[in-house]
């Protein structure tokens, strides 16, 4: 267990150097000098709410090529309005519907999506959906 985690945090802080942008000698040791300011950036960064993803409920929806992919709120049928939340970028939430067509990078408008509430969570825990044939237990991991 200790070697896989010494791994993992190996191969992480070598995909972090991997992924550093370009940095002049003198910006490097600004860092250098502050690391508590370097340690900053990066736990916003790493642990930043833009990439959190996760299920909510929207009704308005648009697509780059598809352009309006918006559905009707319909309280008899609540599973439509689902859509899968990959990141955010500027005032959308940027993402997937949960059924229907497999349009992606969908953007959401921030002012029409919600967080699921903790009874559609508990719901959409014990339902199913079926994709040809398949079963999906539970739409929503989310807490």
């Amino acid at each position: 267990m200790l070697d896989d985690y010494h791994r993992q945090t190996a191969k992480f802080l070598a995909t972090i150097a991997q992924s550093m942008p370009y940095m002049s000698s003198g910006q490097m040791q600004k860092w250098i000098e502050d690391p508590s300011a370097l340690e900053k950036v990066l736990d916003r960064a790493l642990h930043s709410e833009i990439f959190r993803e996760r299920h909510m409920m929207a009704t308005k929806a648009a697509h780059r090529f598809a352009g309006d992919v918006s559905r009707e709120s319909d309280p008899n049928d609540p599973v439509e309005n689902i859509c899968f939340v990959r990141y955010e970028e500027g005032d959308n939430f940027v993402g997937e519907w949960v059924t229907g067509y497999g349009y992606v990078k969908v953007r959401f408008p921030k002012s029409t999506t919600r967080e699921l509430t903790e009874d559609e969570k508990n719901y959409f825990r014990k339902c199913e959906i079926v994709i040809v044939g398949f079963g999906v237990p539970g739409i929503t991991g989310s807490g």
